[in-house]
């Protein structure tokens, strides 16, 4: 099943090739395990101030893999490419 929740936000704010699945578009995809919880914990905070005020919770589901403009950068819930970096948004305005 695919879920999109950014459509709207790309069409309402004008951002560009953003929000959709589409050719010339960027990939920023998130796919997720809805069967398999996971814990935050220190481990597995990628973030670079290293600490998350989720820390310590459960999530009914966990990432199994992330791609940053077509990169992929999660792999099997393991990072694997630090060095990807977003790209900022563009608003067609």
């Amino acid at each position: 099943m695919v879920t999109g929740y950014c459509h709207n936000p790309a069409i309402r704010f004008n951002i560009s090739k953003r929000g959709f699945i589409r050719e010339g578009y960027w990939a920023d995809l998130t796919v997720i395990n809805p069967a398999r919880p996971e814990r935050v914990t220190p481990s597995v905070i990628a973030s670079k101030c290293g600490w998350s005020p989720f820390t310590g919770m459960t999530f009914s589901n966990s990432v199994v893999h992330t791609f940053v403009n077509g990169n992929h950068i999660v792999d099997n819930g393991v990072l694997k490419n630090i060095n990807c970096f977003g790209t900022p948004l563009r608003f067609d305005r």
